[in-house]
C-alpha cells in the first residue's frame, strides 16, 4: 500500500493549476455576510460540494477551511462560519466525499477498509484543493489562512498541515491522537460497535488502512506555527493521556484549553474562545 502522503502529493502536483470549473448557487445574503453553495473540481478529478461564507463588504480577508466531525456535515459549522464572516473571515466548509449526493459520492463501507482510506485521501485532497480555490479568490489574503477541525476533522489536521504551507493557524477540537489505535484498543462503545459490525480482523484491517493519517506521528512535521487545542471536560472519547501525548509533541507556543464542554464542542464559551484566539492571530495589529 502506497503511503498516503506520497499519494496525495503526487495527485496534488497533477491537479496544480487545473481549472476549478466552479458553480456557485446563492443561499443567503445579509448586510454583513453572504453564503453560497459551491461546486468545484477537487483532488483526483472528483467533484466537490461545499458551503462558502464571506464578508459582505469591500476588502481582502483571511480565510479558513472547516472540517467537521464524523457525524457532521458541511453545515455543521455554518452558524460559526457566518459569525466569522461578520468578523472579517472567508470560510469554506467542504462536504466529506461519502456524504456527497450522486453522482459525486465516494462510497464508504467499513467492511471494505480500503474504501474508508479512499474517503480520507479524497477529503484531505479536496481540502487542499479548497485552499487553492480560496487562494485565487480576489477577496482572500492568500498568506493568511487557517484550519479548524473537530473530531475527525481534527484527526486529519496533521496530514492537512503537512501538505498546505499557507496555513498559519490551526484549531484542533476534540481530536484523537491516533484514530487507528482507538479502533484497535479503545474500551469505548463506538469501538465495540465497529468490532461487532466488521469483526476483530476487520478492525485490524481498518486500522492498518488509516494509520498513516494518524495525527500524533504527523504533528512534528507540520508547517503550521500556531496551534489551539480545545478539549471538553465531559468528553468520553478523549482521555488525559491523549491530551498529554499531544502536548508532548505540540509546538512550544501551542495553547491547550479544557472547556466545560463535551465531545460536541458546542458550548458558547468554547466558540467564544475560538473566535477571540483567531481574531488575535489574524487581526492582532488592528486590535492593539
Amino acid at each position: 500500500m502506497k503511503n498516503a502522503l506520497q499519494v496525495l502529493k503526487a495527485g496534488l502536483s497533477t491537479n496544480q493549476g487545473q481549472p476549478f470549473n466552479e458553480v456557485i448557487k446563492p443561499i443567503a445574503e445579509a448586510k454583513d455576510f453572504s453564503v453560497v453553495e459551491l461546486y468545484f473540481d477537487g483532488w483526483n478529478q472528483q467533484r466537490v460540494q461545499a458551503l462558502l461564507a464571506a464578508p459582505q463588504k469591500p476588502g481582502t480577508f483571511p480565510a479558513f477551511v472547516f472540517a467537521y466531525p464524523f457525524s457532521g456535515d458541511s453545515g455543521t459549522f455554518l452558524s460559526d462560519a457566518i459569525q466569522f464572516a461578520r468578523n472579517g473571515f472567508v470560510c469554506l466548509m467542504i462536504k466529506a466525499p461519502s456524504k456527497r449526493p450522486e453522482p459525486f459520492t465516494v462510497s464508504q463501507n467499513y467492511k471494505k477498509p480500503k474504501t474508508v482510506r479512499a474517503n480520507y485521501l479524497q477529503w484531505v485532497g479536496d481540502i487542499i484543493r479548497g485552499y487553492e480555490y480560496l487562494g485565487q479568490m480576489v477577496n482572500v489574503q492568500e498568506e493568511r489562512m487557517a484550519y479548524i477541525g473537530r473530531n475527525l476533522g481534527a484527526a486529519i489536521s496533521g496530514m492537512v498541515t503537512i501538505l498546505e504551507p499557507r496555513i498559519q493557524a490551526t484549531v484542533f477540537q476534540a481530536g484523537l491522537p491516533s484514530l487507528s489505535q482507538f479502533w484497535k484498543t479503545a474500551d469505548h462503545w463506538a469501538a465495540a460497535k465497529r468490532e461487532k459490525e466488521i469483526g476483530k480482523d476487520g478492525v485490524k484491517k481498518l486500522a492498518t488502512c488509516i494509520e498513516d493519517f494518524d495525527f500524533l506521528p504527523a504533528l512534528p512535521n507540520t508547517n503550521c506555527p500556531n496551534w489551539l487545542f480545545q478539549f471538553g471536560l465531559q468528553d468520553e472519547w478523549i482521555h488525559e493521556k491523549d491530551i498529554a501525548a499531544i502536548k508532548e509533541k505540540a509546538p512550544a507556543k501551542s495553547q491547550f484549553i479544557i472547556h466545560e464542554d463535551n465531545h460536541r464542542m458546542q458550548a458558547d464559551k468554547t466558540a467564544s474562545y475560538l473566535r477571540e484566539w483567531l481574531l488575535e492571530q489574524f487581526y492582532q495589529e488592528e486590535t492593539q
